[in-house]
């Protein structure tokens, strides 16, 4: 794990936040947080903007995504994703999570995670979570994770039981073979990140 503070320049953080934090920036609610989590919390709850996906494989309409050179990606996240050694970008999402009483924990998962059949079938996050009860999964190991967080609160990163905060323009990287989970925040309305996954 590796941690960079102050990771964009305060022009680029700006630019960055007027845009996500936006009234017309577009959430898709999302629950539970952690598919694969059964004893989740039964009102657990995020809201997602999937910014690009390279894949096909988990989109259960097997519609492609748009490409990564879209104008919002090279004018909005190119400062982000320039700092990244990055090979191959396989997908960006931007989190927010609302204000909970108390810290919730969300579960434990990896980003990607693959098994081994005997077809070579392409499946849905469905499909996966369905055979997550015959099959065990395994976390693609050289996936790399990094999330971007885009304002400051009492939220955190768990990653393996060594808990990350969550400052304005801090950014976390790790390896997708790390078990992490989002831990809610009590004193502010919004928290948000930028979750890339790249190798």
């Amino acid at each position: 794990m590796k941690i960079f503070d102050n990771f964009l320049n305060p022009i680029e953080l700006i630019t960055l936040q007027k845009w996500i934090f936006d009234d017309i920036f577009s959430w898709v609610y999302s629950s539970p947080i952690v598919a694969s989590n059964r004893s989740q919390k039964k009102f657990q709850h995020c809201f997602v903007n999937q910014l690009y996906h390279s894949q096909e494989s988990y989109d259960s309409k097997h519609i492609r995504h748009p490409n990564f050179e879209t104008k919002v990606i090279k004018e909005k996240l190119r400062p982000l994703l320039n700092r990244l050694s990055i090979y191959s970008l396989y997908r960006v999402r931007t989190c927010m999570y609302t204000r909970t009483k108390e810290p919730e924990f969300h579960g434990y998962h990896y980003d990607l995670e693959d098994y081994v059949l005997d077809t070579k079938e392409i499946f849905t996050k469905e499909q996966i979570v369905s055979e997550n009860k015959k099959n065990d999964l395994h976390p693609v190991e050289n996936m790399k994770i990094a999330i971007f967080y885009l304002n400051t609160n009492n939220g955190q990163t768990c990653l393996d039981g060594e808990r990350v905060d969550a400052i304005e323009n801090r950014l976390v990287c790790f390896s997708n073979t790390v078990r992490h989970s989002s831990i809610s925040q009590t004193d502010c309305d919004r928290r948000i990140v930028i979750n890339i996954n790249y190798f």
